[in-house]
């Protein structure tokens, strides 16, 4: 559902010259989301709270806000209208949004207004620049192995920019106001340090020869960790400058990574999910009971964590490190993201758009 979206945003076009012209930016890339009394049941894919607000942003670039515990929703001012996949709000103020076409979106008003940081073109003159760069520093005596890296880097950037802004960023993780990552399709991750001004391709400095895609990021123990496509799970120290691989226990997808406390869970394709207490040194099955593929989780407010499937499943663990209690969303939705209210209610992110569901309690 959520990730059949991704998935056609994220295929390439065949037969592509690597030596083309970059095509033209999209007009959705400049064109503002549309106002609508829709909005509220459009496929919404991620919700988070900015203090007291709920911010939910989704299809066509419709950023939806309550200030009531999500009884009520108005629209908020986007200057893109291209589907948005993941938002973090850093205080009550500012927050950021990623979404296809490589856009990444700031507030500095609770999600009021928005401004385009950047898009897929952008990131993608970024890239080739960085590899360029990185080639023709190469030493004379560099070995084979790093001289096939920096050449597979170069093309892969080369490429970026011939096919122009269609790869989307799923997933973003700040530590504060001026220092985050986002990332998505391909092993597309950028950095800032400085609110989003400027920007540092860091694809090379991630252990994803394959370009697999890059779903999720969390940080535990004074570390960072990435999780992706076909089982791949990445590990930094906190100043995340460089992800190295670890064993995963699974080979199927993870389509994010949560914490809760020192409890790191990894989760994706037909239920399967894996939590780690360790720092990811090693890795426990969660029990979830669900075939369903779980696309999202949320930390919850007494320490707990809570799953939730593409089918309306929801896993609740007052104690991340325990059992996974089954619960199913009422009204059953196809749940891709959760906030918990103010006042305790569960709100939810669905491709039937947004709804507070009855109460869950382990």
């Amino acid at each position: 559902m959520k990730r059949i979206l991704i998935a056609a945003a994220c295929a390439l076009a065949s037969g592509i010259n690597a030596a083309a012209e970059a095509p033209a930016a999209p007009a959705v890339l400049e064109r503002p989301a549309l106002k609508t009394s829709r909005a509220q049941h459009m496929a919404m894919l991620a919700i988070t709270r900015a203090g007291a607000r709920l911010v939910s942003v989704g299809e066509a670039g419709v950023v939806l806000l309550s200030d009531d515990d999500g009884k009520t929703w108005r629209q908020a001012d986007v200057p893109a209208s291209v589907s948005l996949t993941a938002v973090q709000f850093v205080d009550d103020s500012t927050g950021y949004a990623t979404g296809h076409m490589g856009v990444v979106l700031k507030t500095t008003d609770a999600g009021a207004h928005w401004k385009t940081l950047l898009d897929g073109i952008r990131a993608a003159e970024l890239t080739l620049k960085h590899a360029q760069a990185a080639h023709a520093a190469l030493p004379a005596e560099a070995d084979a192995d790093r001289v096939k890296a920096a050449d597979r880097q170069l093309k892969n950037a080369e490429l970026l920019v011939a096919d122009g802004p269609d790869k989307p960023f799923l997933g973003l993780h700040f530590s504060d106001a001026d220092n985050g990552f986002v990332f998505g399709a391909y092993n597309l991750i950028l950095r800032t340090r400085d609110g989003g001004k400027t920007w540092t391709p860091w694809n090379d400095r991630v252990a994803n020869p394959r370009g697999l895609h890059l779903y999720g990021m969390t940080s535990a123990q004074g570390r960072l960790f990435l999780a992706g496509e076909q089982g791949l799970l990445l590990r930094a120290d906190a100043d995340g400058a460089r992800f190295a691989p670890i064993d995963s226990p699974y080979k199927g997808s993870y389509f994010g990574i949560e914490r809760s406390g020192d409890v790191v869970v990894a989760y994706g394709l037909r239920g399967n999910a894996f939590r780690s207490t360790d720092g990811g040194d090693s890795w426990q099955k969660v029990d979830a009971g669900v075939n369903a593929s779980i696309s999202g989780a949320v930390a919850l407010p007494d320490g707990g964590l809570m799953l939730l499937s593409q089918r309306g499943d929801l896993l609740v663990a007052t104690d991340p490190r325990g059992h996974f209690d089954l619960r199913r969303a009422e009204p059953p939705l196809p749940l891709a993201g959760l906030a918990i209210a103010r006042d305790g209610t569960p709100v939810a992110a669905s491709l039937a758009g947004v709804q507070r569901l009855a109460p869950v309690t382990p």
